[in-house]
């Protein structure tokens, strides 16, 4: 996943944050995909047994008790989490959080710019 623009991180920290800055933590985020369940949830279990990172927040929306209408039926993991490496530290950036999106690949293969576009219509429509 591409950096946060500016415009979309000023939009949402106006519709969803109430101008929390700190709430804003997906400006630099990644994606892993995983052919299947089992290893997403082997992946996630590697990050979380990483000394070097931090777990800060995870949001299932995988589970079944996620609300598929705040999400327009799309559904991942997102891990919110700070690097604890030496290099992160000399760069002053061990409190940085970003996000880590763990995505099954049926979802990520209809993911597409269009199916996105579409999508950001929606959200604005909701003011999100």
């Amino acid at each position: 996943a591409q950096c946060k623009s500016r415009q979309r991180a000023v939009e949402k920290l106006y519709r969803v944050y109430k101008l929390d800055v700190s709430m804003l933590v997906d400006c630099c985020r990644h994606s892993l995909f995983y052919p299947d369940l089992a290893s997403l949830i082997a992946g996630l279990r590697a990050i979380a047994a990483d000394a070097d990172v931090e777990l800060v927040h995870v949001k299932n929306r995988l589970s079944p008790a996620h609300d598929v209408r705040v999400t327009a039926g799309y559904r991942d993991v997102l891990v919110n989490l700070r690097l604890r490496t030496a290099a992160a530290r000399r760069l002053n950036l061990d409190h940085h959080v970003w996000e880590l999106q763990l995505m099954l690949m049926s979802f990520a293969m209809i993911k597409t710019d269009t199916g996105h576009a579409r999508y950001v219509v929606w959200r604005n429509e909701r003011c999100q």
